[in-house]
């Protein structure tokens, strides 16, 4: 699909050929399916009766969804999160129902509580936009990030899971967000590294004096 090639493209030019793995969320019938699919040929693992793992790689990116919801997945849910470089959480925008509504936000808090997901850029995909209920105020006043009690990247993209339409905007986001915080992590260890131990002139010239008198013939 075009938006799949176009995907590769921004992936090879903003990941630097690094491992990337991109969780992919959403509740039931919010059109995750239908976005992965866009992104390439989905590959299916039933890990447990009910909980089946969706993929789809490219080179070292892959992206990776599955339920969401049932606490008793929690433990296999948590197993993937310690190599999670970036969340996309696709909504669907034709429920409106207020109930809907808060259970999606509710879901989505508990996902991004783990520890492991700290600070992991977040894609919020509002999905299915072409034939929307919600309103863009809506959504915004409804998924109030900072409600959510952790400090992390945020960005919000209309997309329409049926053509791709807005995916790439979001991707380009997400994959250039995590390149951005891979390279402000490369430069502190680059300047840690370079730093120089300087030892006080005072200091030295005292051990310079002892190890030349303790050596002094009498």
């Amino acid at each position: 699909m075009e938006t799949s090639y176009a995907m590769h493209g921004l992936i090879d030019k903003l990941t630097n050929n690094e491992i990337t793995n991109i969780l992919v969320i959403g509740l039931k019938n919010s059109g995750k399916t239908t976005v992965l699919k866009q992104l390439g040929d989905i590959t299916s693992t039933e890990i447990t009766k009910g909980f089946e793992v969706e993929e789809v790689e490219y080179k070292n990116t892959k992206f990776t969804s599955f339920p969401m919801g049932n606490p008793n997945f929690d433990k296999i849910r948590r197993s993937f999160y310690s190599k999670i470089s970036g969340i996309i959480y696709i909504l669907d925008c034709t429920n409106s129902q207020p109930s809907q509504i808060i259970y999606a936000y509710d879901e989505l808090a508990v996902i991004l509580k783990a520890e492991e997901l700290t600070a992991k850029p977040l894609l919020l995909a509002a999905n299915k936009y072409d034939l929307k209920k919600l309103s863009f105020f809506e959504i915004a006043d409804n998924f109030n990030y900072r409600r959510l009690g952790i400090i992390r990247r945020t960005y919000t993209q209309h997309t329409m899971g049926t053509t791709g339409a807005g995916l790439l905007e979001g991707l380009e986001w997400l994959f250039g967000t995590i390149e951005g915080i891979r390279a402000r992590n490369r430069k502190v260890v680059e300047e840690s590294a370079h730093e120089d131990v300087h030892v006080p002139t005072s200091i030295l010239s005292t051990a310079v004096a002892f190890v030349t008198g303790f050596f002094r013939k009498p």
